[in-house]
């Protein structure tokens, strides 16, 4: 296998996305009335479900289809995105709301030290179960680079008592 990089002498042009040619795409999406909890969950789960802890920070984000990006981490410096997509996108809204809660009490506790807000250190612990799925984009050079996103199916947090309260459901297969 031939690989695209600035070190291999064989290698391939950079990627298509990154020199931002202009390709007509068709969205072979069915519209959202036709969509079934097992089809959407069928193009959301396509490798085998994972259970871990991921630490949420409150960085959010939303894709072009409305899912909600969170960054976490899953080691010390294993930074990802987590992925709430199609109906589970309307449950996390406890959660991010907790998130920015935990960030405006950093705020008012003064938490900058002294050098800015770093939000990375704002973490919430989260057990999620889901799928990983590669993201593919361009780094600063143009060359394509591969991430990976956990697309989460359901997940575990703590409320303010210490009960464990679960969102989200397991996917239909």
């Amino acid at each position: 296998m031939i690989e695209s990089g600035p070190d291999n002498a064989l290698s391939m042009p950079r990627c298509l996305n990154c020199l931002r040619l202009s390709v007509t795409m068709h969205d072979r999406r069915k519209p959202v009335i036709e969509t079934t909890p097992r089809y959407e969950d069928s193009g959301i789960f396509k490798t085998q479900l994972v259970q871990l802890t991921v630490e949420l920070v409150p960085l959010f984000a939303q894709n072009k289809r409305g899912d909600v990006l969170i960054k976490g981490f899953v080691d010390v410096d294993g930074a990802i995105d987590v992925v709430f997509a199609g109906r589970r996108k309307s449950q996390v809204k406890p959660l991010t709301a907790r998130l920015q809660t935990l960030l405006n009490r950093t705020r008012a506790a003064g938490g900058t030290g002294g050098g800015g807000l770093d939000i990375d250190r704002i973490r919430h612990p989260v057990r999620i179960e889901g799928a990983w799925r590669p993201r593919f984009s361009c780094d600063d050079q143009g060359w394509q680079t591969r991430e990976h996103q956990l697309y989460a199916a359901r997940w575990l947090v703590m409320d303010r008592d210490g009960q464990a309260v679960e969102f989200g459901e397991p996917p239909i297969r």
